[in-house]
């Protein structure tokens, strides 16, 4: 702000506290930042009773995104050093202790300091969701 050029510049992140706390150090230079994906999930399947539906003849939008959960953390897992994945926000509809989703709307965060990586993440994640949720029957769109 205003007519004078910025010599240095010092932020302090509170997302560093566990990486320096687990090397037990007060402080950290910051060497890199994290490229980004956010992208928005839409599942549909059918909403049935859980009580009376067999589990046979369930079309869980759920369970697709439980599976599609896991498989956002083992993409990251397998590109690491300092890729991250996760859900941030979910929506179930209905939004029933006794109803199985027709539609499950939830959002997935990867990141990684390698741009390439990250590309990769993204891309592997998009191919795969589809057919997690094509083997149990559920539709799927996504969005970046």
């Amino acid at each position: 702000v205003g007519a004078r050029k910025m010599h240095a510049y010092f932020e302090y992140h509170i997302e560093q506290g566990p990486i320096l706390e687990a090397e037990n150090k007060q402080i950290g230079v910051v060497t890199h930042c994290q490229g980004l994906w956010w992208l928005e999930f839409t599942l549909t399947g059918r909403e049935a009773h859980t009580g009376s539906t067999p589990m046979n003849m369930r079309v869980n939008a759920g369970l697709a995104m439980a599976r599609i959960l896991e498989m956002v953390q083992t993409v990251a897992m397998e590109n690491q050093p300092g890729a991250v994945g996760g859900v941030g926000q979910v929506k179930f509809s209905p939004n029933s202790r006794n109803v199985l989703p027709g539609t499950v709307i939830f959002t997935v965060d990867i990141r990684s300091p390698d741009q390439a990586k990250l590309d990769g993440m993204r891309a592997r994640i998009e191919k795969e969701a589809p057919k997690i949720c094509e083997a149990l029957g559920v539709k799927c769109s996504v969005e970046a």
